[in-house]
């Protein structure tokens, strides 16, 4: 199976290729094909994985390829990217974020409900080990009543600020509880932003941390039920991005939905807040 990138900027294109077509880590799947708006990066990452065509647009990955990584790292490109190959009815892996507004996420989804194409989109930490054993533990501390979700974010950085990697602690809070979100309330200090909102009766704060000089938060994970807490730091495993693809292949082989729409849509609409703030 023939798999296609769509921006090569990010380090998680040199994950993919790495895990796929040196690794063999995922039966026949490999990476057949990249587009990159920096031609010398595109060059670079193919070469890394031997037999890579490098295409002149996006939309040449169509005749090329199975399905589609869509890798760049701002995700307000996301949707533009997406679109022609959601249109087409192939399988799309979005990078996190999904995206930065609810507006292009919902566009996303209708597109991949329209053509039946295979659509996911996830942060790597939302199946990090420490985080999947959380979830399974609630029932031990009697259920979740209060999550907290911390990590590491840069309002300044190129990708659309805090989005960048404000989707990691926002998943990993909203993959301890199931349901829609009340109203998000936001608070900013000293470079903290605090986001606040409750899924049913359960209250979920995510703060994102600016980083200083002296660097920056660990990703971590504090869960407090009727009769316990439960409180892990949440690291990047050597890995970590194979889960991910993991769940894509599966989706895209037999169908297992791993996330619903409205579960790929909730931390967009979380992080959403950030910019109504």
């Amino acid at each position: 199976m023939r798999l296609g990138v769509v921006g090569t900027e990010s380090s998680h294109v040199e994950l993919i290729v790495r895990h796929l077509n040196l690794e063999h880590r995922f039966g026949g799947w490999r990476v057949a094909a990249l587009w990159g708006a920096d031609a010398q990066r595109t060059n670079d990452v193919a070469k890394q994985g031997g037999d890579i065509a490098v295409v002149s647009t996006p939309e040449a990955l169509l005749e090329n390829v199975d399905a589609v990584v869509v890798a760049d790292r701002d995700g307000a490109d996301h949707r533009a990217h997406a679109m022609p190959f959601l249109r087409a009815g192939m399988p799309v892996l979005v990078d996190k974020p999904f995206a930065t507004n609810v507006g292009d996420a919902d566009a996303m989804l209708e597109a991949a409900n329209a053509s039946g194409a295979a659509l996911l989109s996830a942060s790597a930490l939302r199946w990090a080990r420490e985080v999947v054993e959380t979830r399974e533990a609630l029932p031990s501390i009697g259920g979740a009543r209060i999550v907290v979700a911390t990590g590491p974010a840069d309002p300044d950085n190129a990708y659309s600020g805090w989005h960048y990697y404000g989707v990691h602690p926002a998943e990993m809070a909203l993959a301890m509880v199931d349901g829609d979100l009340g109203p998000v309330i936001t608070t900013r200090s000293r470079g903290i932003l605090t986001l606040a909102t409750t899924v049913g009766a359960t209250h979920v704060v995510v703060n994102l941390v600016q980083p200083s000089d002296e660097g920056r938060v660990p990703f971590h994970l504090q869960v407090v039920g009727a009769h316990g807490i439960l409180s892990r730091e949440v690291p990047l495993a050597d890995a970590y991005l194979a889960p991910v693809l993991e769940r894509f292949f599966a989706l895209v082989q037999n169908g297992d939905r791993p996330l619903s729409d409205a579960q790929m849509r909730r931390s967009v609409q979380l992080l959403a807040a950030v910019d109504r703030g």
